[in-house]
């Protein structure tokens, strides 16, 4: 039987995840704030979620986690509300779950762990890391827009990233230099996917197929998540009209893809559409537009081979490359860098184990920026269904090591070396 995390014989643990992003509002990171809180509780901790104001009634909120809706705005403005339901909460862990243009490009939530220490706060502050882009400081403000990321990370007890790679990023290069105990401080613990495979009731993949439009002889490339520039939707547009161009019949299926995160992906879907029409692949891309869980499921198990050639290469961080891998599809992504560490850097807690990308046995990975060398890896992959099947079952035992129970798991543990917070 597993312990309940807690301060003692008294009362479990008490952790607030606070979040810009939370259902009904679309977005990864509000999926993944659900989650981890139903996953938390489920293993005895008091949770709360703080999040923003809502414009429409909650869908989905895990039952024993409570929830406090107090903030309008992420500005400055902001910090009252939050520390007034801080001090009402009384949690020993505020968690923050951080995405930049969740909080409006704005600095103020980077430099919450300070105020909320000025306002008498003596429990731990948690940051996880959903990316580390830049808020807006000034025009031109260059380097310097480094600085709210640096604020953020050094004023938290500890530190999450949710990819490998990030460890490598500027800012957290410039705080190792400033803060020799970061790796210390830091642990990598990848995201789990929000979207499990269960598709409805009585699915049956070939009426599905056609219900969408699909020949029972289309090689269905699938696509999803929403675009911006990070996606290469460029790439994957030129790769499908070379398939077709050499006598494939190929068509794309854009499940979701219709949101942005922020105002620039508006444009980025924008010109996809225009390459649409540019390409003559009118009625070869087809868009299911947002749907629930369950229809999404069945969308990816209607796919042949997922392609999601990322600009900045395929990481646990991706939460469309993570549904793709939970229902088994044969994927090909791109590589992510290479790591640029020397032999004598200290390295974040959770660095290597066994959940990680393996070109040729989880997954298949080609150069960004290379629609030649997706079409090729597409071609190969239509013929060879041994190396097609392969990847599936790999795809699929990565997954179970990316649950939500075990992701609570670490968190607990992560929760229990910050120790009491009188310590």
């Amino acid at each position: 039987m597993n312990e309940t995390p807690s301060l003692g014989p008294s009362r479990p643990l008490r952790v607030c995840l606070l979040s810009a992003e939370y259902p009904p509002a679309r977005g990864g990171v509000g999926d993944y704030t659900r989650l981890l809180a139903a996953a938390l509780a489920q293993l005895g901790l008091a949770v709360t979620v703080l999040t923003g104001r809502r414009p429409a009634p909650l869908k989905g909120h895990p039952p024993g986690v409570g929830l406090h809706t107090p903030v309008s705005g992420w500005g400055y403005g902001s910090w009252s509300p939050v520390v007034r339901m801080v001090r009402e909460v009384a949690p020993d862990v505020v968690h923050i779950q951080y995405q930049t243009a969740a909080y409006g490009m704005h600095p103020a939530i980077n430099l919450l762990p300070w105020r909320l220490r000025a306002s008498g706060f003596a429990g731990r502050v948690v940051t996880t890391f959903h990316d580390l882009r830049p808020p807006y400081l000034f025009p031109k403000a260059g380097e310097l827009r480094h600085l709210p990321a640096l604020a953020l990370a050094g004023g938290s007890d500890r530190v999450v990233l949710v990819a490998r790679e990030h460890w490598q990023t500027t800012p957290l290069a410039w705080l190792r230099r400033l803060q020799p105990d970061l790796a210390r401080r830091t642990h990598v613990i990848p995201i789990g996917s929000n979207i499990p495979d269960q598709p409805p009731a009585g699915y049956d993949r070939s009426a599905w197929r056609a219900g969408l439009g699909i020949a029972p002889d289309d090689l269905v490339l699938v696509f999803f998540g929403y675009l911006n520039d990070s996606k290469g939707g460029d790439d994957l547009l030129s790769a499908l009209s070379s398939l077709r161009a050499r006598g494939h019949s190929a068509k794309l299926l854009m499940v979701g893809g219709e949101g942005q995160s922020n105002a620039s992906d508006e444009g980025w879907r924008q010109r996809f559409e225009q390459d649409i029409l540019r390409l003559g692949l009118t009625g070869a891309v087809l868009h299911t537009g947002f749907a629930p869980a369950t229809a999404v499921s069945g969308h990816l198990l209607a796919g042949d081979i997922c392609v999601l050639p990322f600009r900045d290469g395929a990481t646990f961080q991706r939460g469309s490359l993570l549904a793709a891998l939970g229902h088994g599809l044969a994927t090909v992504s791109t590589s992510p860098p290479g790591p640029t560490l020397s032999v004598d850097d200290q390295l974040p807690q959770g660095w290597s184990g066994d959940a990680a990308l393996r070109h040729g046995a989880n997954i298949w990975l080609v150069s960004p920026h290379r629609p030649d060398d997706l079409v090729a890896a597409v071609e190969r992959l239509s013929v060879d269904r041994e190396l097609r099947a392969c990847l599936g079952e790999g795809a699929k035992n990565l997954s179970q090591l990316l649950t939500w129970p075990a992701i609570a798991r670490q968190h607990v543990e992560l929760y229990r070396q910050i120790g009491e917070p009188d310590n």
